[in-house]
């Protein structure tokens, strides 16, 4: 079973990537941000919609760049999410 990104865990590595790269710090939608990490999560009639690690991954990326949920900072975390989820 793979190890989903917690939300502690990505707001971590939000943090991390602005105190490193610069950017506004704050959650702009908790809510968003819960949703994008509960997708590579989701199913239907019992079937995985993101059945690989690279869809689960893919998910992580496109949610957090297109959902944006904090102020600054999302395609950064974005790519960082699928990364940390794929090692």
């Amino acid at each position: 079973m793979p190890e989903y990104i917690s939300k502690s865990l990505a707001l971590a590595i939000h943090e991390d990537l602005i105190r490193s790269y610069g950017g506004s710090t704050g959650l702009r939608d908790e809510g968003r941000l819960e949703a994008v990490l509960a997708s590579p999560q989701a199913s239907f009639a019992g079937q995985e919609l993101y059945p690989t690690p690279a869809a689960k991954a893919a998910a992580y990326l496109v949610g957090m760049a297109r959902g944006h949920p904090f102020v600054d900072g999302n395609k950064r975390t974005a790519f960082a999410l699928a990364d940390t989820f794929l090692r």
